[in-house]
């Protein structure tokens, strides 16, 4: 395994692009090494990680190396060079005018070999650069596939790999990582349900920046997705409710966040989930300081009240 990381990382160094269609197979085995329990093994797995990642960073949407191009301006005649044409000029038309005694098939004689005679190297033009040829893209279906399966993984280490290159993975292209409908996306809502709080901390970060760059719709789903896994996880909802709506406020708009929640509970039909939730979230809004911002806009509001099981929740869908 040592041996391997060490030649991946040698192919990194110099030719990555032909290392990037297996990018995918790599992670599957990679991240969980990430997470050995032998040292070497644990190191070159980190310096293969952090290779292969600057190297997808770096890489455009086009699928070309980002680069900076230099810009150059025409090239510059050495001072020298100029001042001995310019007196070798001078030169021969002071003989022409004085009346040499080189007769007219001496000249052409002399300027035939000037001809002739190769021009000095820094004459030569310069090889002009070749454009940057086109790289395989990175398959992201194949990747995220990878990733995804590592969330079931026994080490916390790879399972916050897995979900850091998620993030990295959907920053660089959001179209082409996580949707709504596909797979992924009840993978993501059951890993809140992590041990570890890195895990869900960070999947929580994943989950938010997917609904910073998509639409109402796929907001409002995921709020709903989010009740009903509150809903038929009552243990979640006991030990990290508060935790998650406290980082989505982080993340996203607490307006926004309570809003959409308070029309997704007053449809809600279980009475007694919804007095709970309703409870969470006056709490939330009361103590929070991530709510902070929220709490001092609603005290110069007349709010609307709606009553469940003697509870009640600020509808900010009527307020607004």
């Amino acid at each position: 395994m040592l041996e391997s990381l060490r030649w991946i990382v040698e192919f990194l160094d110099i030719c990555p692009e032909e290392v990037l269609p297996f990018a995918p197979k790599i992670l599957a085995h990679l991240l969980p090494a990430m997470a050995s329990g032998v040292e070497p093994i644990r190191q070159a797995a980190a310096r293969v990680n952090t290779s292969l990642m600057d190297y997808v960073v770096s890489l455009s949407d086009d699928g070309l190396r980002s680069e900076t191009p230099t810009t150059g301006g025409p090239s510059k005649i050495p001072t020298s060079i100029v001042k001995d044409a310019t007196n070798n000029d001078r030169r021969d038309s002071s003989t022409n005018t004085r009346g040499s005694v080189s007769g007219p098939k001496e000249l052409q004689d002399k300027r035939e070999s000037e001809v002739q005679t190769p021009p000095p190297p820094y004459n030569k033009t310069p090889t002009p650069t070749s454009p940057p040829q086109p790289q395989v893209d990175l398959d992201y279906a194949a990747a995220v596939n990878s990733l995804t399966l590592l969330f079931l993984n026994d080490h916390e280490a790879t399972r916050v790999a897995a979900l850091t290159w998620l993030l990295m993975l959907h920053k660089k292209a959001p179209r082409k990582v996580l949707a709504i409908n596909d797979g992924t996306f009840p993978a993501l809502l059951k890993t809140l349900s992590d041990p570890a709080e890195a895990v869900v901390t960070r999947d929580l970060q994943l989950l938010s920046q997917i609904s910073r760059n998509s639409g109402d719709d796929y907001f409002t789903s995921f709020m709903e997705n989010l009740l009903q896994l509150f809903s038929t996880d009552r243990k979640l909802l006991e030990t990290r409710g508060n935790l998650i709506i406290r980082q989505l406020c982080v993340s996203l708009s607490p307006e926004r966040i309570y809003r959409t929640l308070a029309d997704c509970i007053e449809k809600e039909d279980d009475v007694e989930f919804a007095s709970i939730m309703v409870q969470n979230l006056n709490n939330n809004l009361i103590t929070a300081p991530q709510l902070a911002d929220l709490r001092k806009r609603l005290r110069n509001l007349e709010t609307k009240v709606h009553l469940y099981n003697n509870e009640c929740v600020f509808l900010l869908a009527d307020v607004w």
